[in-house]
């Protein structure tokens, strides 16, 4: 990937993404009902971005590494918001947490020992279902059981990262799965 152009327009995209996620956590925290609006712009900008760098090659390690953080914040933040309203329990949010703190360290392992990890499509689908289950909850048209569907899509995506960041290092470091 040409470093050159880092800063290209997906990557501005997922800097607005930035600019969106802290205006919605301070909204939530001030009660705005509205708050669902800026949740949604924020997660639609998620996959105008990707659609943006996939379509016009504007792909940057910057944007490997940047676009995941700022999804993290948003999936913690919003989660925190439907948490601090009493819409969900503590227990899915401590679930999604470790999971997500499993995957960065797993994630920042594995790059130190130069091995790539690439995005999967369970990947793909449980970060949507959790920005869904997050924006029916929001608006009120839902129950937590949504919310513990998405977060079970969003475990078993975190399942599969590391049974492929495993396989990933054993063949890096032993030339194959013993």
């Amino acid at each position: 990937m040409a470093e050159k152009d880092w800063f290209n327009f997906p990557n501005f995209v997922t800097l607005a993404r930035l600019f969106l996620v802290v205006t919605f956590f301070l909204f939530s925290l001030w009660g705005i009902d509205w708050v669902w609006v800026i949740f949604l712009l924020a997660a639609l900008s998620d996959f105008l971005e990707g659609w943006l760098a996939r379509t016009f090659n504007q792909m940057t390690s910057v944007g490997e590494a940047f676009d995941p953080f700022v999804d993290r914040l948003l999936v913690f933040s919003g989660i925190f918001s439907l948490y601090i309203s009493g819409k969900v329990t503590l227990l899915p949010i401590v679930l999604i947490i470790t999971r997500d703190v499993i995957i960065i360290g797993g994630y920042i392992f594995l790059s130190l020992k130069r091995v790539r990890m690439e995005v999967t499509y369970l990947g793909k689908i449980a970060t949507f279902s959790i920005f869904f289950a997050t924006l029916i909850l929001l608006l009120g048209l839902g129950s937590e059981k949504i919310f513990w569907l998405a977060v079970f899509l969003y475990l078993a995506s975190g399942g599969e990262y590391i049974y492929n960041g495993t396989r990933r290092f054993l063949v890096g470091v032993y030339g194959g799965v013993r």
